[in-house]
């Protein structure tokens, strides 16, 4: 790193030939406790016995270099001198960044805090615009033309190569191995339902009941039983969130309702409140789970008023909800 802590510290450069050299410094720099990490400066260098002023410390900042990036676009090798000048001082030997460097034709050197790296600027001379995928000079990639929507992806070779982009609709799968554009076949969590309570159900006392949900919002995929068995059997497997919301009609002082979630017939997961006065009462419940091909939930509801109780039928009081995640 280099570390400017004087306003009006230069970087300076100087190469053997100019037009063809450019010099991009970055760092960050600090005034008023304000760190700030920037392109410091660039300059297209002069050419030979002209230092040129890459960078120029502002007043009442101290800058930290650590980047200095230099493209040589030129068909021929050139020579570059890099110096850290002290306000009101001239390069030299002693306040030399690099040393006399040669750099290749259409090479780019970046020197990270004293390392040096050399990379390719571009193909042919005055660094003209290319193509990634060439299939030459870039010898890992496929000769493809650009088409709007396609992706860049690496094939069997194994090389770079393009993949169109697919037809309308369509998502972008793995077979494990290699990628490709295929039928969303109903959407990948297109697996949902919300249904509700819409006409009276009465709820016998001290039986554990199924809720009849009879009133669809949404049923995606087909996958909820409003006629017979009231509940969710999954056809897709995956993580599901499932919740259900219940609530019984004028419960006597001291009574309590239970609200279950079932699954596969079994319980999965219960919540139960007691009444405080004589009311109406409603719990909301919800669990995730992983559910296979075939698994089933459904909601149940349990008192113990003494008689039977009609669940609440304004919209939406008694619902149900099931929703694939992932």
């Amino acid at each position: 790193m280099i570390i400017l802590d004087t306003a009006g510290d230069t970087i300076q450069a100087e190469a053997s030939a100019g037009s063809s050299i450019t010099v991009n410094c970055y760092g960050i720099e600090t005034a008023s406790g304000t760190d700030t990490y920037k392109r410091l400066g660039t300059a297209q260098l002069t050419g030979a016995a002209t230092q040129d002023v890459i960078y120029t410390v502002p007043a009442s900042t101290v800058t930290i270099c650590s980047v200095i990036v230099i493209a040589n676009t030129s068909g021929s090798a050139r020579t570059i001198k890099l110096w850290d000048v002290e306000n009101g001082g001239s390069p030299g030997d002693a306040n030399a960044i690099l040393g006399t460097v040669t750099i290749a034709a259409n090479t780019t050197i970046i020197w990270n805090k004293g390392n040096i790296m050399t990379m390719p600027t571009s193909v042919g001379a005055g660094g003209g615009a290319h193509a990634i995928l060439d299939g030459s000079t870039h010898s890992d990639s496929v000769a493809d033309a650009v088409t709007r929507g396609s992706i860049i992806y690496g094939n069997a070779t194994p090389k770079w190569d393009e993949l169109a982009v697919g037809g309308a609709g369509t998502v972008l799968g793995s077979d494990g191995t290699d990628i490709s554009w295929g039928a969303a076949g109903g959407g990948a969590f297109s697996s949902r339902c919300s249904v509700y309570r819409n006409a009276a159900q009465a709820i016998a006392n001290n039986t554990t009941t199924i809720i009849e949900f009879d009133t669809e919002d949404y049923d995606n995929d087909n996958e909820f039983d409003s006629v017979t068995n009231h509940r969710f059997t999954v056809s897709v497997a995956g993580y599901y969130h499932v919740t259900g919301a219940v609530r019984l009609e004028n419960l006597a002082d001291a009574k309590k309702i239970v609200v279950t979630l079932y699954r596969n017939g079994a319980q999965n997961i219960r919540y139960d409140a007691t009444s405080g006065i004589q009311s109406t009462l409603g719990i909301g419940i919800s669990m995730d789970a992983y559910l296979a091909i075939g698994d089933f939930v459904d909601c149940r509801v349990w008192h113990n008023h003494g008689s039977a109780r009609d669940l609440s039928v304004t919209y939406r009081v008694t619902s149900f909800d099931v929703h694939r995640f992932a």
